[in-house]
């Protein structure tokens, strides 16, 4: 079985088997669960190990099934105690089973993915803050395409209310350019499985610019979206192309 039994009396007379011993680290077999208390119940671990007395007080009268998890001081060990009662017949005076399993290597594995969790919240959290603070318009699409984020950019770039508001009401940033939407770009990137980039006229801020605009697919959780302003660049371009042809005549 994956755990060891052990049978505290009435009195607290304590019967296991030497497994049940060297489980916990002992060379010895401990006569009654007081005295095993006594070992373990010091520093951190000693409210598991009190909590244990209680429960096998509360299964003997109750006979209420009851699990405590329990540690060792200046160990890495883990164990869960299921606490019930035992058989009437075998213990007429009353007696409480106990199995008691080594949750070693569950813990740990709960623990490091309690870890990867609070890293990856982390990670979440600081990425998150850094679009919202990006001045470029970012946005995402979930795998309908329809937009789910958008940054505080792409809000005031469509002179919008608030993020929930440009969301719920499906403002587009980009207009359809020959027929084709952002949502359908979209789609296109994620066929392509790569980011697609358009150059297109979009009203930002009441004066039409033009932007390039990226759609990047992210596999089943979407698309995201940038918009990068191009139109001072595509302005001195303009600029210093008349002023070339202005000196060759």
């Amino acid at each position: 079985a994956p755990a060891f039994p052990a049978i505290v009396r009435a009195d607290g007379k304590l019967e296991a088997s030497d497994r049940f011993f060297r489980l916990l680290g002992l060379d010895r077999p401990i006569p009654t669960i007081s005295e095993l208390v006594g070992e373990f119940a010091v520093a951190d671990a000693a409210e598991d190990w009190q909590g244990l007395s209680e429960l096998i007080r509360e299964a003997q009268r109750t006979g209420k099934t009851l699990s405590q998890k329990l540690s060792v001081a200046g160990s890495d060990k883990r164990f869960m105690a299921r606490v019930v009662l035992a058989d009437s017949q075998i213990y007429p005076n009353g007696a409480s089973l106990v199995w008691l399993f080594d949750l070693t290597d569950t813990v740990r594995e709960l623990e490091r993915l309690e870890g990867d969790a609070i890293m990856a919240r982390n990670a979440f959290q600081a990425l998150a803050g850094l679009i919202e603070a990006s001045p470029l318009p970012m946005w995402h699409r979930g795998p309908d395409y329809r937009l789910s984020f958008v940054n505080t950019a792409y809000v005031e770039a469509v002179d919008g209310q608030s993020g929930d508001d440009v969301v719920a009401d499906e403002i587009e940033l980009v207009e359809p350019v020959d027929g084709v939407n952002a949502l359908s770009a979209a789609a296109k990137a994620q066929e392509a499985g790569k980011p697609v980039e358009r150059l297109v006229s979009a009203t930002i801020g009441g004066e039409r610019r033009q932007i390039k605009v990226y759609d990047i697919p992210m596999g089943e959780v979407g698309v995201g979206g940038i918009a990068i302003d191009m139109q001072e660049l595509i302005n001195a371009r303009t600029d210093a192309r008349r002023q070339a042809e202005a000196q060759r005549k």
